[in-house]
């Protein structure tokens, strides 16, 4: 156990410096003191440090130099359970969940602070009524300014903590229920032992408190019991008794020369009032360090048994996370349209992608100048050019016949065709004295039995298009030539081989894939990846910003929520979100748009949720290193196009350089997106190294963001 000097004070901060940066110190040499069952009023203007010194106390922040102990430990310390249960904290902020009810809210604090329902229920009514509330199924958002303030107070109160620390807990409020607040602040700490300390502008109010500190710039220039202050000092008021400190402390400053930012103000003696009523001197001179805190005892039992609780302690508690989830999914609950359009959103995006991107173009205008005469021999009237146009897919070629090549070039030159298809005047004939003689052939048989073609090729996705349309006809011609004639002039064959009309190639039953894959094939894996991973990126990527930035995430980590716990409650309460998307993205892929499919739908469903978990949790190391919505937004849209365009997405990453692949095939989602390919289109399973590479890759990248997002919230000192 403490010391008996120790057992008497609640709050011990001694000769205490804090700065944020080297040159600008918030606090220096502050030295406070607070006794059990007492309330201190901290008084100070804006910036002098009120609102660091509450952070110091709460554990939320150390000190750079000097000694901070509440209830005789440590802030942050094992024992201490502070930030924790032990202590009620209201801030500045309303640090409120708008979207929850009175009740909401009440119990969610509750929860943290392991109430039962009972206690919640019994406890949430009183304040209720002691602190004129609207009942508690009223909206947060529908409070005014003032009644939310109270809803505050209320969650400070609620669990009947060791130390209160209330940050400016009257502003707006009524004149009668801030002194019925300060009645029942006053009888709490008599009564019941609660120590208080409570910030206010309104400085004449805290004359209610046991002890006032008054602070400037960083420094309590005096503490003790107000009449006794106002006695000191021979001034009527609290606030006359601040503004002739601060005259006395412009004076001694301008007397000893202005401090520099590291100095110490060992230089400027303190005036402190003591408020021991078994002390027979009420006031005494303070210089830096003269209160001096007597260290606690240790109460380890071991450094094993220490090790163990700290690991324990460390480890999420099941009833903050169990606190969280319900949080979470009431926040879901009041958010319906939006999670309806979280719902949807994954089959608009490939709604989208499967009408727009991959499909072959349509009604390609191309200008044929024709000028075969044909064959008319055997009793068969042949035409090789007309059965090569026959071949053309008249969805995708619009054929515009043309009587003059030059015209039809110009056609081009003005952007009204996409090409031109010549036919030399013998092209029928010549066509089948090449093939019958094609040892010894003449140039102008040759020539005169080849297609000339001119084309636009400023785009390529349009000429492969064109090209694959003019090889398959010259393919398809003999048998054009052959069935026309069978049709009309009922002959079995024809007086030459009709199969020596074709390229010499045959394409025979794809070993993987399907004859007619389009780019739609190709790309709808990695889509379906980069949909559900982006998707989660934004889940996450703004939920400790905004609660960082409502006050409400140092709120929870002042009650004893860890970062890791918030984690957690999100991953919990998303992974439901992600669930339905992956249904709605892979029914709107495979049945709806039928992208080719003879792969396992559950190794298939395994991937895309483990793509969204680490896109989950970059969206989390987004959220920790962020300051604000702007720059995380920015940094969530800054890796969409690099992912797309690197991981293999929309072009195979062979096409890039040697350098660059040995990067891309790092990223999260190469190597997952190759796997979930080889699965749909190749049917492969997890013995496969293409599938089981991706999943290593996605369990280690999403084990490392979350990794990252600890280590960039210690860094930031958000935990």
């Amino acid at each position: 156990m403490e010391e008996s000097d120790s057992t008497l004070l609640a709050v011990n901060v001694c000769d205490v410096y804090k700065s944020y940066t080297k040159k600008v110190p918030v606090l220096q040499g502050t030295t406070l003191m607070v006794r059990k069952g007492n309330i201190y009023g901290l008084l100070g203007p804006s910036g002098c440090g009120k609102t660091s010194l509450l952070k110091l106390i709460v554990g939320r922040l150390k000190p750079d130099k000097g000694s901070v102990r509440v209830l005789g430990y440590k802030p942050g310390s094992l024992e201490s359970n502070i930030p924790g249960s032990r202590v009620g904290y209201m801030p500045q902020e309303l640090a409120l969940y708008q979207e929850f009810t009175i009740s909401e809210t009440m119990h969610f604090f509750g929860r943290i602070h392991k109430m039962s329902a009972k206690q919640i229920t019994e406890r949430m009514k009183f304040l209720l009524d002691f602190l004129e509330l609207p009942p508690p199924k009223r909206m947060i958002h529908q409070l005014s300014g003032g009644q939310q303030r109270r809803v505050s107070l209320a969650i400070a109160l609620l669990h009947s903590p060791e130390i209160l620390i209330l940050d400016e807990p009257t502003v707006g409020v009524d004149p009668l229920l801030r002194q019925r607040i300060w009645d029942h602040l006053v009888g709490i700490s008599s009564t019941g032992g609660i120590s208080i300390i409570i910030t206010t502008h309104y400085i004449e109010e805290a004359r209610s408190a046991n002890s006032v500190g008054l602070m400037r710039s960083g420094r309590i220039l005096a503490e003790g019991p107000p009449d006794k202050l106002m006695q000191k000092f021979q001034q009527t008021s609290l606030e006359n008794v601040f503004l002739d400190l601060c005259v006395k402390d412009d004076q001694t400053l301008n007397g000893y020369g202005a401090q520099s930012a590291g100095s110490s103000s060992q230089d400027v003696d303190v005036v402190v009032v003591d408020d021991n009523p078994d002390d027979d001197e009420d006031v005494r001179l303070l210089g830096s360090g003269s209160y001096k805190y007597q260290a606690e005892q240790s109460v380890s039992n071991g450094s094993c048994s220490h090790a163990c609780k700290s690991f324990c302690s460390s480890f999420p508690k099941a009833t903050n996370v169990a606190a969280l989830l319900i949080k979470n999914i009431n926040q879901l609950k009041r958010k319906i349209g939006f999670l309806l359009f979280q719902f949807l959103l994954p089959a608009i995006q490939i709604a989208l992608f499967a009408f727009c991107v991959g499909g072959t173009p349509h009604h390609l205008p191309v200008d044929v100048v024709n000028m075969d005469t044909g064959l008319s021999s055997y009793g068969v009237d042949l035409s090789f050019s007309k059965a090569y146009l026959e071949g053309l897919d008249k969805d995708v070629v619009d054929i515009h016949y043309t009587s003059s090549l030059e015209d039809a070039k110009q056609h081009v030159v003005d952007g009204h065709s996409w090409a031109v298809l010549l036919f030399q005047s013998n092209f029928t004939l010549d066509t089948i004295i090449r093939v019958m003689n094609s040892s010894n052939n003449s140039t102008d048989v040759l020539k005169e039995s080849t297609i000339n073609v001119w084309m636009d090729e400023t785009n390529s996705q349009i000429t492969l298009p064109l090209q694959g349309q003019f090889i398959k006809a010259y393919q398809q011609m003999g048998p054009n030539v052959e069935n026309q004639a069978k049709k009309i002039y009922n002959i079995t064959h024809l007086p030459f081989d009709i199969d020596s009309v074709q390229l010499p190639i045959t394409y025979d039953k794809p070993i993987y894939g399907k004859t007619d894959e389009n780019f739609l094939d190709f790309v709808a894996p990695g889509i379906m990846c980069s949909i559900i991973f982006f998707l989660a990126v934004g889940l996450t990527s703004l939920t400790l910003v905004l609660e960082r930035k409502e006050g409400l995430f140092e709120r929870s980590l002042v009650s004893g929520v860890s970062v890791t716990e918030m984690m957690l409650g999100h991953i919990g309460t998303q992974f439901i979100v992600m669930c339905i998307q992956t249904a709605v993205l892979l029914i709107f892929s495979l049945i709806v748009f039928k992208v080719y499919n003879v792969g396992s739908i559950i190794v298939i469903i395994i991937f895309e949720l483990l793509i969204g978990f680490s896109g989950m949790c970059l969206g989390f190391v987004i959220s920790t290193g962020a300051t604000d919505e702007s720059s995380a937004l920015q940094l969530s849209l800054a890796i969409v196009f690099p992912f797309l365009l690197i991981s293999g997405i929309l072009w195979p990453i062979e096409s890039m350089p040697q350098w660059l692949q040995y990067i891309a095939i790092w990223l999260p989602l190469t190597l997952p997106v190759k796997g979930l390919r080889s699965v749909l289109g190749r049917g492969w399973g997890f013995e496969h190294y293409d599938v089981w590479s991706g999943y290593c890759v996605g369990v280690g990248w999403t084990i490392g963001f979350l990794i990252l997002s600890l280590i960039v919230s210690h860094i930031r000192k958000l935990n």
